[in-house]
């Protein structure tokens, strides 16, 4: 037998050592949270740690689904997560495909633009944008909330990056010769090769609108349209001493679940999206 095969071999075991470790450094904070929503209040910190799901599952879940409005506050974080997402990403992939493949006079300067406004941070524009949303009467209301998040020059950049590898100009320039408008060509072309990139960008954009808090806490001020971020932080209520866990670490949970669908189900197309522009076609 070739001894040669051994050290990789070994070096492949140690490789998946510590990739199996780094999966249990972080997937034990989500298994702890899970254990922590099935017991008392006091035994969520209680030592030695809990490895084992307690015997309240079902009166902490119960409790939280009948007696409290998290359900309202779960549906807002989905409508503002989805809107949110569909805007962003049909903004970014048409104004990507614009700069990516036309040539109009300041289209580098007007790119660069975009992206320097990464430097600014959202606080800073919190205040002119909120009196923006006073003078058209849209606080307190979904497309308040939704509309300012569109602006998102992340998406801009990634989808212009996945059409230059992704999109071949020979192929643009075939579909112009066979007489297709340039509509048709972005809707029969360029969007079907471009849904791994866009999966991607959805999968990225959803995780964080999901756990957005701060423009949610700014703009939406009635409990029936409060997200489910917005409502976990209130039932804190200030201090650790009066966290009520026995609440708190379900709604944790049960938050988490769109969120883990939503990559289970897109897990493949997010894997394409992510590799489809990082090698050139």
């Amino acid at each position: 037998m070739d001894d040669s095969i051994f050290p990789s071999t070994a070096r492949g075991l140690g490789i998946n050592v510590v990739a199996l470790l780094g999966a249990v450094v972080f997937a034990f904070p989500f298994y702890f949270m899970i254990v922590g929503s099935t017991v008392a209040p006091g035994e969520v910190f209680s030592w030695p740690i809990r490895l084992l799901p307690g015997d309240r599952l079902i009166q902490n879940y119960s409790y939280l689904l009948t007696e409290t409005n998290f359900l309202s506050s779960l549906g807002s974080s989905l409508i503002y997560a989805v809107l949110n997402m569909i805007g962003v990403v049909i903004l970014g992939t048409t104004a990507g495909y614009a700069f990516a493949k036309f040539s109009f006079p300041g289209h580098k300067p007007l790119f660069y633009l975009t992206l320097s406004t990464l430097a600014i941070p959202f606080t800073l524009l919190a205040i002119p944008l909120f009196n923006l949303l006073v003078q058209y009467n849209l606080v307190d209301t979904y497309p308040g909330v939704i509309l300012p998040a569109m602006a998102h020059p992340v998406a801009v950049f990634f989808m212009k990056q996945n059409i230059e590898q992704t999109i071949l100009d020979d192929m643009l320039n075939s579909a112009r010769m066979d007489g297709a408008s340039e509509s048709q060509i972005f809707v029969r072309i360029v969007l079907p090769l471009l849904r791994p990139g866009m999966a991607a960008l959805a999968v990225l954009l959803f995780v964080d609108r999901m756990n957005d808090l701060f423009w949610p806490l700014v703009v939406l001020r009635s409990p029936d349209k409060q997200v489910a971020t917005v409502w976990l932080a209130n039932v804190t209520g200030g201090t650790q001493a009066a966290t009520p866990w026995d609440v708190l670490l379900p709604g944790a949970v049960i938050t988490t679940i769109p969120v883990a669908l939503v990559f289970i189900f897109m897990h493949k197309h997010f894997v394409q999206g992510l590799l489809s522009g990082s090698v050139k076609q």
